[in-house]
């Protein structure tokens, strides 16, 4: 029910926020509207105000907003000045890209939002891993196993967060960290002008290969893995860290890969192909969805105009991975189904990311938006693109083109994204039913395995 109240809740948000964009617009061009609802079919609460009636509908998949003589098949149209096909082919223009554009300004200010409050991801235990004997590490007296507590003073509670406040200490000479392992507590006394080759010798310690979330709509789940799922071998490799995990799927991307993997008492075997993705510094990698268990996060804050400043870069990076998605998606059409994301799988990422914190919650809100505003400019009659590409053929040419050549491309749209939107329910339905069949055992037994091992550390990598 949360799951469900949250994805009504988002997709509430987005819908209202680019109808919103082309009411706003067409008021202030002079164009009366008629009605602006949230959701479809049959109302269920609202009121009329200065010639507008503000609906909300039972299905809230969505939203419109009808203007007065934007429709001539429906034999409304006068040809009164305040109606929308009597307005210049400009103003029609505008109207049809306030929509997108509000979803675009609204993805900027939730990506702002995510800084102030934070965005929240797993992180290592701020526990020391193997020291190599003789290390700078080691003579500074940093050993295995060791916890580190604090930094001057100040709680440390992972270890991007050690690393962090150990490179930003403003100490005169020296910092002082205060560690706990085999030796009772110690204060460790690092030189600034050692810090940085310091932790260059220390890693934390590794954390197993089990599953502590999955993603709705990604391979990791269609392949049925659940939390709690420890994953012994890569392609008959085995694999005993999530480093080691997480490299060999990052390395397959688009590949089928072959996982054995433990579930209580029983091992089996199960083929998953990793989505591509591209990441900045790591090129295009391998992806399945799945995040390893955690008991140690880092969250990452901003204020002042810094906040600004990510809150942009942020909003550029995803319009840039939307689009380079959408491009990869034309070179290969035979990736679409793994590649869309319908109403039921926008729903269940929804809560999953609620659940993750509020950060979290609202940068899958901007991705959602942007991927609203590329699909909405794509030039299909009766989409916003499409009404895009008409004002400019008028505006070449002069004049527009005739009302029934509009009309034929319209149905032709219609047709076109009727057809998208029934896609993407089957998708979203196949991948539940794919999830399910997988979880009812339709994984080949492997023979002879033996219990893993409990989980006992955090991590930092999702797959």
């Amino acid at each position: 029910m949360y799951t469900l109240i949250m994805g009504i809740i988002v997709l509430g948000v987005l819908v209202f926020v680019h109808e919103l964009g082309h009411f706003t617009a067409a008021k202030a061009l002079g164009v009366r509207v008629l009605k602006f609802s949230l959701g479809f079919g049959p109302r269920l609460v609202g009121f009329k105000r200065r010639g507008t009636d503000y609906v909300i509908a039972a299905f809230p998949m969505g939203g419109y907003v009808k203007m007065a003589g934007e429709n001539p098949e429906s034999g409304e149209s006068t040809g009164a000045p305040d109606e929308f096909l009597a307005k210049p082919w400009w103003a029609r223009m505008v109207i049809a890209l306030a929509g997108p554009a509000m979803n675009l300004v609204f993805a900027f200010v939730a990506c702002s939002l995510m800084y102030v409050v934070g965005i929240r991801y797993i992180d290592f235990e701020s526990v020391v891993g193997k020291v190599q004997p003789g290390s700078l590490a080691a003579q500074y007296g940093f050993s295995e196993g060791d916890r580190v507590l604090k930094v001057d003073g100040t709680d440390v509670k992972s270890w991007t967060e050690f690393m962090d406040k150990l490179m930003a200490s403003k100490a005169d000479l020296t910092a002082s960290v205060l560690v706990e392992g085999a030796r009772g507590r110690l204060d460790v006394t690092v030189r600034l002008a050692d810090r940085a080759a310091v932790l260059k010798d220390l890693t934390p310690v590794s954390s197993p290969p089990v599953v502590g979330s999955v993603t709705a709509g990604l391979p990791g789940y269609e392949r049925g893995l659940k939390p709690g799922d420890r994953i012994v071998s890569v392609d008959g490799v085995e694999v005993q860290t999530w480093e080691q995990l997480a490299e060999m799927i990052h390395r397959r991307p688009d590949r089928e890969v072959a996982l054995v993997i433990q579930r209580d008492d029983a091992r089996f075997e199960q083929t998953v192909t990793p989505v591509k993705q591209e990441v900045e510094g790591l090129g295009e990698i391998g992806f399945i969805g799945i995040s390893p268990r955690a008991t140690a996060y880092g969250t990452v804050r901003a204020a002042g105009v810094k906040v600004l400043a990510l809150g942009a870069s942020s909003t550029v990076e995803m319009v840039g991975q939307a689009y380079a998605g959408l491009f990869r998606l034309v070179l290969r059409p035979s990736q679409i189904r793994r590649s869309i994301a319908g109403p039921v799988t926008i729903v269940q990422m929804s809560g999953d990311q609620a659940r993750r914190g509020l950060g979290n919650l609202l940068y899958f809100v901007a991705f959602v938006s942007i991927a609203l505003v590329v699909v909405n400019l794509l030039p299909i009659p009766i989409m916003d693109g499409g009404h895009v590409m008409f004002c400019l053929v008028e505006g070449l040419r002069g004049k527009a083109l005739s009302m029934s050549k509009q009309l034929v491309l319209q149905r032709i749209g219609l047709a076109i994204v009727g057809t998208l939107i029934l896609f993407s329910f089957w998708v979203d339905f196949a991948r539940i039913v794919q999830r399910g069949r997988a979880t009812l055992g339709k994984s080949v037994e492997v023979k002879g395995g033996s219990p893993g091992e409990p989980d006992t550390a955090g991590a930092v990598k999702t797959e």
